[in-house]
């Protein structure tokens, strides 16, 4: 078999190359169109003559590609085949004229089957985890907390940088896609006290998708720069999304971020905090088509839930007590079980295979 795989950012595409790896290994011709970039001419002809197109999400912010090819899909009468990176993606509002055109949609979250049909797919499957929340946890149990912190840096009002001392606590945000969300976030958290003060150190790591708003970032530097005191990276160190989630004391995340899935899991021993606020909700509904804006990791406690910038203080001082990780961790063994395996890659490979199969079939008879 021939197949087309596609996504634009780094969560759909990375769970995307996991899976055609494991087509091209049993030897089906898979190939996976460039990340971080439109869909090219090339790629769409390429679609025309493919036994399958495979698209990761969609994505929000750049789905037009994405239209694109389910537009490509319909008029070569190509199945189109739709893998989400977490749950709901499936379910973006400009995808859903192309619903009922999608032969099957391979969903993140068991408890949405329902929806994903009601919202006009046809044939709604759960196979597992998708691959790359796997490789997430693997990334996670294999990255080096002391190499990391030792690779981290404070630099305070002075200019100065100075390794992190014992007892220093690092907030790390991991940033997303839409600048006054992570402004806000940043302001809160800095409010909270991570500041430098009680030996508090805010790290933050920006999306390596977010939007290419020169003004925004320039006015967000501008604001980490003048902090007190802020975490940044030795020079020539780069670190992994993981190590970065490994290395915080507490790690922040907001508006459906893949990893806040993953932490949510006993057996990946986190413990992290979800912002939410009136305009992640509104993100929520927007950009990724979820209902009513809410995360079920936040809402059933695999992640501690933070309900506006008035919350960080008390929430920070819940993650860091011994008596909120444990709370957390039980709300965690409670609510999400560790899967029979993480290893899902082969299953998602499997499941595209017999799709096509079963459309192939079908065609010929």
């Amino acid at each position: 078999m021939k197949i087309l795989f596609y996504a634009y950012t780094p969560g759909p595409a990375g769970c995307l190359e996991l899976i055609s790896k494991a087509l091209a290994a049993a030897g089906h011709i898979a190939t996976q169109a460039p990340r971080g970039a439109p869909i090219s001419e090339i790629h769409l002809t390429d679609a025309r003559v493919s036994d399958a197109i495979v698209i990761g999400g969609p994505d929000s912010m750049y789905i037009e590609s994405h239209l694109e090819l389910a537009k490509a899909a319909s008029r070569h009468n190509v199945p189109l085949i739709v893998i989400e990176d977490v749950p709901g993606t499936s379910m973006r509002p400009q995808f859903r004229p192309f619903a009922e055109k999608v032969v099957c949609v391979l969903i993140a979250n068991p408890s949405m089957e329902a929806e994903v049909r009601a919202f006009g797919y046809s044939d709604v499957r759960y196979i597992g985890p998708p691959p790359h929340w796997g490789k997430t946890r693997d990334d996670i149990h294999k990255a080096d907390k002391q190499k990391v912190r030792a690779a981290y840096r404070k630099r305070l009002a002075n200019g100065q940088l100075y390794p992190l001392a014992e007892g220093d606590i690092v907030i790390g945000y991991s940033g997303i896609k839409q600048h006054a969300i992570n402004r806000t976030i940043l302001e809160g958290l800095v409010a909270a006290g991570a500041d430098g003060s009680s030996h508090r150190f805010l790290r933050f790591r920006p999306h390596p998708a977010e939007p290419k708003d020169a003004v925004a970032i320039h006015e967000r530097n501008k604001f980490l720069e003048v902090l007190p005191a802020i975490v940044v990276v030795e020079e020539g160190v780069k670190l992994s999304p993981a190590e970065e989630i490994v290395g915080a004391d507490i790690p922040i995340f907001a508006v459906g971020a893949t990893d806040s899935i993953v932490c949510s899991y006993p057996d990946v021993g986190i413990a992290a905090g979800y912002f939410y606020d009136a305009d992640c909700t509104e993100y929520m509904i927007k950009q990724l088509g979820i209902e009513g804006g809410r995360w079920a990791p936040a809402d059933l406690g695999g992640v501690k839930l933070i309900n506006g910038p008035e919350e960080f203080s008390e929430a920070l001082q819940f993650l860091l007590s011994t008596e909120g990780k444990r709370a957390l961790r039980e709300t965690q063994l409670k609510n999400f079980p560790a899967p029979p395996t993480w290893d899902t890659a082969d299953f998602y490979a499997s499941a595209v295979v017999d799709v096509v199969a079963s459309r192939l079939g079908k065609a010929a008879e």
